[in-house]
């Protein structure tokens, strides 16, 4: 077909039905374009176009070339060409959605891949790995429904099966903080003030196998570890949080643990960490351990900073474990009646009733609107675990509760 400014060379096929297979189109500057099912085309398989015309031998060339390819590809493989031409130019016209198509043309890459030879990008590999350390269940869900193509469980065991970051490695002097300082470089200025959290976790007593090293045992006993004692930064200006140490105990002193606590402040400022505080319950251990850092041994709620003797360094009672213990007490007495001191002369005259609460929840129960919305039968009746659930105790030490108590107290007689 000839045109003012150009040619074009069509390749019709299906006598029956005729469809426009390609079209080859020379400009009057002699540039090519070549259109395969009205899609532009700068490549076909492993031939590569070219941009323009400079020897009347090239265009019978192209076109014989063209008509090969075309007729040696199968239709699913010129499809999947199609298809991954239109993401390029859905790209251009969406730059905000520039992942998401990338995304779609790897899977569409990945379509006519035999199962044996996938090669992922590090970009989806990645992404696997996040999701199946989140949740192996969900991943092997998503990845049997066959909606996603993506890497087999033992692919992801392969890339993170050697993950060398664990609490086995760091109890050596030299490794203390090795994960924290890796990442310390892509930190900001806001996410180096930190507190340092202090806490203890119980452990089931077994040893394990994983990654070449057996772990479960104690950090300086041969014994089986019986609970861990966990550190852990929190940022005072961003929402960073992380983990810096993990120590396996078995029996664990005030004195031990007052070492570990100071290497780690000390190793922390060195990092280029600044430890204002440490917060800790109210454990026997963890307060002889925090009194070290006076001489002589003294609870308070400022220490010289051993890592800065110019600078403070802060101890802070855990909030919210005075308040699961005060709900506990609370609970555990016979009758469920709480004793509290009158704040204007501080006589210990009043009574607070956790039978009140309970009343005041099944009062309710039936109800739409509730006055007491935070209770539950979770927040009234906890197990022994779910005592330990801090929004459990937020939900009775609540400001809604006490509108809800004075409102409805009087009106229904509820005990104290």
């Amino acid at each position: 077909m000839k045109h003012e400014k150009r040619v074009n060379f069509l390749l019709i096929c299906n006598p029956e039905n005729p469809k426009l297979q390609s079209s080859v189109g020379i400009n009057e500057d002699l540039s090519v374009f070549v259109f395969v099912k009205n899609v532009k085309l700068t490549s076909i398989g492993n031939l590569k176009l070219p941009e323009c015309i400079n020897d009347m031998n090239v265009i019978d060339k192209l076109l014989s070339d063209i008509n090969q390819e075309i007729s040696e590809r199968e239709d699913s493989g010129m499809c999947i060409q199609v298809i991954l031409s239109y993401c390029d130019r859905i790209q251009e016209l969406l730059p905000d959605c520039k992942n998401n198509v990338e995304f779609i043309k790897e899977q569409v890459k990945l379509l006519p891949v035999h199962k044996s030879r996938p090669r992922y990008s590090w970009d989806l590999m990645l992404f696997c790995s996040l999701l199946h350390s989140i949740s192996p269940h969900a991943y092997r869900f998503l990845r049997s429904s066959q909606k996603l193509k993506i890497p087999s469980t033992s692919t992801i065991r392969q890339v993170c099966g050697k993950f060398s970051c664990n609490p086995q490695l760091e109890q050596n002097p030299k490794d203390l903080l090795r994960y924290v300082s890796s990442k310390f470089s892509l930190l900001s200025a806001e996410d180096k003030l930190v507190i340092l959290l202090m806490d203890e976790i119980h452990l089931k007593e077994n040893l394990d196998y994983k990654s070449g090293n057996i772990v479960g045992n104690a950090f300086n006993d041969e014994k089986l570890a019986k609970s861990a004692h966990v550190f852990m930064i929190s940022s005072l200006m961003s929402p960073y949080k992380e983990v810096v140490h993990i120590l396996p105990v078995n029996k664990m002193t005030g004195e031990v643990l007052h070492t570990f606590l100071k290497n780690i402040v000390i190793g922390l400022h060195n990092i280029g960490f600044e430890v204002l505080g440490v917060v800790s319950d109210k454990h026997s251990i963890n307060r002889k351990a925090i009194s070290y850092f006076s001489n002589p041994p003294e609870v308070k709620i400022m220490y010289p900073n051993p890592a800065d003797e110019n600078k403070p360094l802060y101890f802070v009672i855990d909030t919210v474990h005075i308040l699961k213990n005060i709900r506990n007490n609370w609970l555990n007495k016979r009758n469920q009646d709480f004793k509290y001191p009158n704040f204007s002369n501080m006589e210990i005259s009043e009574t607070a009733s956790f039978e009140a609460l309970k009343e005041m929840h099944a009062s309710e129960s039936t109800s739409l609107l509730k006055y007491g919305f935070n209770l539950s039968l979770k927040t009234l009746y906890p197990s022994n675990l779910e005592r330990q659930n801090v929004k459990l105790a937020v939900n009775i030490f609540n400001g809604s509760i006490s509108i809800a108590l004075k409102e409805l107290g009087p009106r229904k007689h509820f005990k104290n």
